[in-house]
């Protein structure tokens, strides 16, 4: 079922349909999250809903100001203590950031494009205020995605980017499907939290995908980093049905620097059906560890780039 045909959801909100040719993306006005993307009737994307609700997996949701988690949602910056409400009883951390369950306010639609914007204010936790747009466009076959905050405080600010798409190639399960990951190192996962540092290379490891292979019974949930970029300064990742009859590809431009892949293994209900590919421009714990953490100056904005194209 195409999602958009449904216009609006109660839990998700207003749901935005933008289109070129044969291929079709529904955003929901919650999160301003990337819920659904069809090439030719095949969807790229596992939604855990029908009616564009992310869950508690996050599917399509942007991260901001920060990606993963935060343990005990406490950090320092400039100088002062800061405590983040705590959302993720598990593992008792500050998980994903402050804007994916808000509503988010349409500032431009076309056809083949779309513009959301929200404006962060200022929290115990997180004393700063964003203005933020994301926009969704379709140039030609290829899906582009860009996500720009810009600092309304009068001090700088920490920031962190993620988006948290789950995608699938037709296969009953993440095992079948083919995986090519441009990064020589990873972090080692640190329970649910944190990375463990500094970076480890792939090499001779479960997580080496840097020529394509099957993803087989390897369970996922770990951060990957030195990305290497082709001649255009772009990564590439790409993910393929077994007969490479379907193949999704994203492009990231700097500043993602960062590549968290999670293959759904600890989730209640559906596990393995699809995996999250997610850009980050910083580490997990970035508030902490410093890992790609952006300190942006008052007035100041950042932009981040990548985009999706399947054939």
């Amino acid at each position: 079922m195409l999602l958009s045909r449904l216009r609006s959801s109660p839990r998700a909100g207003e749901l935005f349909e933008i289109t070129h040719g044969d291929r079709q993306a529904v955003i929901s006005e919650q999160g301003a999250s990337l819920v659904q993307v069809r090439v030719a009737g095949t969807d790229l994307l596992w939604v855990a809903n029908q009616d564009g609700y992310a869950g508690n997996s996050s599917h399509g949701q942007l991260l901001v100001p920060w990606p993963g988690r935060i343990p005990d949602g406490r950090y320092c910056f400039g100088g002062c203590t800061y405590q983040l409400p705590i959302d993720d009883l598990v593992t008792n951390s500050a998980i994903h950031g402050l804007v994916r369950w808000r509503p988010w306010q349409l500032a431009a639609r076309s056809t083949s494009a779309l513009k959301l914007s929200h404006r962060l204010l200022a929290l115990p936790g997180y004393p700063f205020s964003l203005a933020l747009e994301q926009s969704y466009s379709w140039n030609g076959p290829e899906l582009e995605m860009v996500t720009t905050a810009t600092n309304l405080s009068n001090r700088a600010a920490p920031f962190g980017f993620g988006h948290h798409p789950y995608f699938t190639v037709g296969t009953p399960s993440v095992d079948d499907a083919v995986l090519q990951v441009p990064a020589t190192h990873y972090f080692e996962p640190d329970g649910w939290a944190a990375p463990r540092g500094p970076a480890v290379p792939v090499d001779g490891t479960r997580y080496d995908f840097r020529s394509p292979v099957p993803i087989g019974a390897t369970e996922l949930d770990v951060t990957y980093t030195h990305l290497v970029p082709d001649a255009d300064g772009c990564a590439r990742l790409s993910l393929a049905s077994p007969d490479g009859a379907l193949r999704v590809t994203c492009t990231y431009h700097p500043p993602v620097r960062f590549l968290q892949l999670y293959s759904g293994d600890t989730l209640a209900e559906a596990k393995r059906a699809g995996l999250a590919i997610e850009p980050y421009t910083c580490a997990p714990n970035c508030f902490n560890n410093g890992m790609g953490l952006v300190e942006l100056a008052p007035g100041s904005s950042l932009s981040i780039r990548w985009s999706i194209t399947a054939g």
